[in-house]
């Protein structure tokens, strides 16, 4: 179960509170009753940057769209990873596996459980669940290479 909110960075307390590290009494129904399994993960970035055919965040999600959440560790500051991000390479490449809409920024790796250094999250939106497993069969492939891209970007 991947769950996504959208807050004013001044909520992260609350939100924290809220959640309670996947203790709150939802979750540990859903744990009894089997749709919550899994260690218990909570991720956080600053919705910073949008890519997509309109400026700005994707619209409301629509029944049928595949979602997926990555997030990585960066060698580089991030507006150097970001301008790759945008490269025409990668716009093809998000093209061809039918990402609709990306949300990116620097993770908060003071309260991330998996990026306690901080990074790069980044939510895609998809036309279709097939879509986002395509993607997450290709980044694999593909991570090096970016990497490698927004490092030389860094250096020049």
């Amino acid at each position: 179960v991947l769950a996504g909110l959208v807050f004013e960075t001044s909520g992260l307390k609350a939100v924290k509170k809220f959640l309670g590290e996947g203790k709150s009494p939802i979750f540990e129904q859903g744990r009894r009753d089997g749709w919550l399994t899994g260690k218990w993960r909570e991720n956080y970035f600053a919705c910073a940057d949008f890519r997509g055919p309109t400026p700005g965040p994707p619209p409301q999600f629509q029944k049928g769209w595949g979602i997926c959440f990555g997030a990585h560790g960066l060698g580089v500051p991030y507006k150097d990873w970001l301008k790759v991000f945008g490269s025409p390479e990668v716009d093809a490449l998000h093209e061809s596996l039918n990402i609709q809409y990306s949300v990116c920024g620097p993770i908060n790796g003071k309260v991330s459980t998996d990026l306690s250094g901080g990074g790069v999250g980044v939510l895609h939106v998809t036309k279709s669940f097939k879509d986002t497993a395509r993607f997450d069969a290709a980044f694999n492939e593909i991570k090096p290479k970016i990497s490698r891209a927004a490092s030389s970007t860094a250096r020049s």
